[in-house]
């Protein structure tokens, strides 16, 4: 069984920043989940669990899925969770 770190309070409110940020946007440009999804090159399952702030999902995942929806986002930040 491998050992998983948890998330710190601090963490997860960074992803719940992400996610709300996510819908927002995939919203505000009218977007399905299917077809952002298929942009940033994940599933729509993946998708969902990161709008639901779904700590498990790694950073390159969100950063891929910012850079579909067009959004610049500091590198050092999104990458710093993947090193808990």
């Amino acid at each position: 069984m491998k050992n998983k770190k948890r998330a710190t309070t601090n963490s997860s409110q960074t992803i719940c920043n992400f996610a709300a940020r996510i819908l927002n946007l995939r919203r505000k440009y009218n977007l399905s989940q299917e077809i952002l999804a298929e942009k940033a090159g994940v599933s729509r399952k993946t998708l969902s669990r990161i709008e639901n702030g779904d700590d498990g999902v790694k950073c390159r995942t969100i950063y891929a899925i910012f850079n579909a929806l067009e959004v610049k986002v500091c590198e050092e930040c999104v990458n710093c969770r993947d090193n808990l």
